[in-house]
Order: C-alpha cells, then structure tokens, then sequence
C-alpha cells in the first residue's frame, strides 16, 4: 500500500481524535437544562438558556498539520485528491472546536454544514412533519438496564453479537442523544425511558449504520477509508436513516421527529435564535419536551445544526442505494461516501 497514502491517513486520524467536534458541542449543563427547562417555559419564563461548554480547544497546530497533510495528499493522484478533500473537511470542523461558546460559532456551523441543495430535504420535512404521529403507548424500558432483555444497551449487544462484532458500552447521563457512535465505543443515555421497538430502532441505526462500517475500516484492505471521505459522515447518517426504511423502523413517529429536527436547525442556520427555535417546533404541534430537547440538541456549542444533514443525506443515499447492491456492498466496507463508493462500485476508480 502506498506509504505516502498511509501516512495521510494517519494524520487525518489523530486529528479526528483530536477534534471531538459533537463531544466537545454539548454543553456542561446538559442535564439540568433538561431537567428545569419545560417547567420554567410552562410558567412563561421563555428567556435564552445560559449555555456551559468547556473552555474552547486552540487547534492551530493541528489546523496545520491538516493544511500540510492536505497538501501531501493531492500529489498522491486520485485517491490523494480525495484525502485532502477530507482534510479540508476536517480542517472546517477544527476551526469550529475553537469557536465553540462563542459569538462566531453558528456563522461557522453554517459555513460547515448549510452547504449544498437542500430544497428536497426542506420539501420532506415540511411533509413528515405533518404527519399524524400518535404517542407510542406501552411499558418502556430504560436505556441502560444490563438485566432486562429488551433495553437500549441489551439490543445493542445482541444486534452486534448477531454480527459477529463487538465494542464497549457506555452509559452517560449528559448525551444530547440517545445514542451515539465514536471511534471506540458505542455510548447511550442513562435513564432514558424506551419502549423495546424504539430500543430496537436505536440499536439498528447504530449497529448496522455506524459500528459495523467503522470496524470495517479497521481492516488492513480498507485501511485509506479509516479515517473517512468528504461527507463520510453525513451519508453515513442518511444510510443509517435508509436502513431504518428497510427494515420498517421508519414509522410517522420517527419521521415527524427528524422532519422537527431539519426543520429547527435550518432555522437556526438562518438566523433564529433559541426562543425562535422552540416556538417554530411548538407552532408544528411539537410537545413542550421535545420542542426543547430538540431546540438544545440543534443549539449544541452555539448554534451547530448538524441536524440539517439528515434527510438531506437520506434523499442521496436512498436514491443511489435502492437499485445498487454493489454500491451498499462498498459503503457496507468502510467509510466511504456514496460518492466514493459509487466510484469505486463502477471501478471509475481502483483501490491503490
């Protein structure tokens, strides 16, 4: 395998590691804003939340080491070309580290994320969002109960046991999801009341989305996809959403959720401030606890957004993924985007 490659490669991923973008976004006081928010907006004190982050990380070293990988990468013929294009990438999400709490984070959260046509995504969410979506009733399970068979952290390692696959779990009250994926680990909310088929949902979404094609690339013949693709990540969600498609999981319920997601962060992308946020999630029927929970999930570090990616993502996988089994095949390897894969599905470019 090429040296020079490799070496790329490894740099993209110490930065990786470094950048922490959605660890470092969540604000310190997570927790209790959860806890006291919709209680204090029942009352009418709907006033901006004060906002905690750890101090704000000075990246410049690694920005540019980013710029100097990025560099090495394009003299490395395709392949190289598309490293740096992922090293750009991961030099934005750096600069956005170090404007987290700040005054300038959003205009760089929207620089980062609020690129590319999203007319069709706005179209679906206008849609899922008016659909009905009773509440889900039955006995939930919480989401980090080792005993019981059907909850959070239960599925998951029955879901990866089934795969032949398996990496920690590990609970934290402070998530701003439910779940969520890193290099390492599989991490789940403490607490968090579920019925086993939203358990089930959860536990595919992360598994077959994001586990599976990260362990993937650990392996030595999809080493230049381990440290990811431009727009690796964002399609990476949308798979993850297309997957719940095929399985069924992709009931009104969920769809009105992201739809609400899409619609509170290219809201926020454009202007809205939190009040602005919540009160467009409530004026679309959205419970006081949701509207707030996803209002401070869209508002992670200042104004991150990264919420608008997902059905915009959804929309270009779903329409490439549904008559191309070779192309899955690829993105099932690694972490490649649909883009690269495609390329490599129809050999217009070749593994070095």
């Amino acid at each position: 395998m090429n040296d020079a490659l490799c070496s790329v490669v490894r740099a993209l991923a110490q930065a990786e590691s470094e950048i922490l973008l959605l660890a470092r976004s969540y604000p310190t006081n997570w927790k209790a804003l959860t806890a006291t928010l919709p209680e204090r907006w029942t009352r009418g004190e709907r006033r901006e939340p004060a906002l905690e982050f750890r101090r704000a990380p000075d990246l410049k070293w690694l920005r540019t080491n980013l710029a100097a990988a990025c560099r090495r990468a394009s003299e490395e013929g395709p392949f190289g070309e598309l490293l740096a294009r992922r090293a750009a990438e991961l030099e934005l999400d750096a600069e956005l580290a170090e404007q987290i709490g700040g005054a300038r984070f959003r205009s760089f959260a929207r620089r980062r994320y609020a690129c590319g046509d999203i007319r069709g995504a706005d179209e679906l969410s206008l849609s899922w969002c008016r659909l009905d979506a009773e509440s889900e009733s039955g006995p939930r399970v919480a989401s980090d109960d080792r005993v019981h068979p059907m909850s959070l952290v239960n599925q998951l390692q029955t879901q990866m046991g089934n795969c032949g696959v398996s990496i920690p779990i590990r609970v934290d009250q402070r998530l701003a999801a439910v779940a969520t994926v890193d290099r390492d680990c599989v991490w789940v909310r403490a607490g968090e009341q579920l019925l086993p088929s939203q358990a089930n949902r959860i536990a595919l979404h992360e598994v077959h989305g994001h586990v599976l094609r990260r362990i993937a690339a650990r392996q030595p013949e999809n080493y230049l996809s381990s440290s990811g693709f431009e727009l690796c990540d964002e399609d990476e969600e949308g798979r993850a959403v297309w997957l719940e498609e095929k399985a069924g999981l992709l009931d009104s319920v969920r769809k009105v959720e992201l739809g609400r997601r899409h619609s509170a962060a290219s809201a926020c992308l454009q202007g809205a401030n939190f009040i602005e946020t919540v009160e467009l999630l409530l004026s679309a029927d959205a419970p006081i606890e949701q509207a707030l929970n996803i209002a401070l999930r869209v508002w992670r570090g200042g104004g991150l957004a990264r919420e608008v990616i997902y059905l915009r993502a959804y929309l270009r996988v779903r329409s490439q993924l549904s008559n191309s089994q070779p192309l899955e095949e690829w993105m099932q390897r690694g972490r490649y985007s649909i883009d690269v894969a495609s390329k490599l599905a129809t050999a217009e470019l070749v593994l070095p």
